[in-house]
């Protein structure tokens, strides 16, 4: 049983504590977390933690049930409980260019979100360390600046995932884009983006699905902590580990920007409305994915989870 005595504010210091380390994996949630700030919690870890500030231990979860004991027990402290289905990383990519608009425009069109680089040739197979002495040898610049160089590519190439979301950000605090990664790692120094000749130069690029809105706005509409973490000096940033895609869209659309996802075409070569989830989910109740790991199951139906009920509540005249 929850003790009784656990209030919001205890609950609170345990979301703190959380965020200062890190879950253990045996107390990660597999179905339900509770949504604070755009952050997920495990719900029956925060309680146990909780009750340490509480009642002075932490609560042993063998005492006290998840599901609907503790969802319910939380619910009623306000806070937010949802299914653990559209948890992401997000990831700040800035747009350094002379003409950062255009260099966004071209991605965009390209469908692919890339960083400079390029004359570090292709990263696939390299080390930290390798990386680390290439910028040396090139830039000439001390072990802190060379070490960043090579942790930023070992994110961008390594710590980035399907699904995940991207920020572009430019100069001027302003968010060039939004996307989805659809794609891997991969060197392309031939192709628009990549020429070292054309445009961009960017040889270092991942396959991305931008959404058509919002674009170019202000990074004070972006929810907290995104609003302030896009700013941190860098290239490449993870900044949130665990983030729902749902709520940056209800968060966007609430400070007054307009939200859509547009003509994006998805790995399948189709349109959300043409998709072959929407057309099934027009005349069954359910559907089920089969196939072996790896294959992109969960990055479709998280895809498509958030684009169907975006699409479902604008066309009510409701908010998601």
């Amino acid at each position: 049983m929850i003790p009784s005595n656990i209030t919001r504010q205890h609950i609170l210091q345990a979301i703190s504590e959380i965020k200062k380390g890190k879950i253990p994996p045996y107390r990660e949630s597999t179905a339900w977390s509770i949504l604070y700030n755009g952050e997920h919690f495990p719900p029956k870890y925060v309680i146990s933690l909780a009750n340490k500030f509480a009642n002075g231990r932490e609560l042993d979860p063998s005492q006290f049930s998840g599901g609907d004991e503790t969802n319910n027990f939380l619910k009623r402290k306000e806070f937010d409980i949802v299914e653990k289905t559209t948890n992401v990383q997000v990831i700040k990519i800035v747009t350094h260019h002379k003409d950062p608009k255009r260099a966004a425009e071209i991605l965009y069109e390209d469908g692919v979100v890339a960083v400079g680089w390029t004359d570090f040739g292709d990263l696939t197979g390299k080390t930290k360390d390798e990386i680390q002495q290439i910028s040396q040898a090139k830039w000439g610049g001390s072990n802190l600046s060379s070490l960043k160089d090579a942790n930023q590519l070992i994110t961008f190439r390594d710590k980035i995932h399907k699904g995940d979301l991207i920020i572009a950000y430019s100069r001027n605090n302003t968010v060039a884009m939004i996307g989805e990664i659809e794609g891997d790692y991969y060197f392309d120094d031939k192709n628009r983006v990549g020429n070292i000749n054309g445009e961009l130069g960017y040889a270092n690029q991942r396959k991305v699905v931008w959404w058509e809105k919002p674009r170019n706005f202000n990074r004070s509409k972006l929810p907290p902590p995104l609003d302030e973490k896009v700013k941190v000096p860098g290239t490449i940033l993870i900044c949130a580990e665990n983030y729902d895609k749902l709520a940056l869209v209800r968060s966007l659309e609430k400070a007054g920007l307009e939200v859509s996802f547009g003509s994006a075409v998805n790995r399948r070569g189709q349109q959300d409305g043409e998709s072959p989830f929407f057309k099934l989910l027009q005349e069954k109740k359910q559907i089920i994915l089969y196939g072996p790991p790896g294959t992109g199951k969960t990055y479709e139906a998280q895809r498509f989870a958030v684009g169907y009920l975006l699409r479902s509540t604008q066309a009510n005249g409701r908010e998601p």
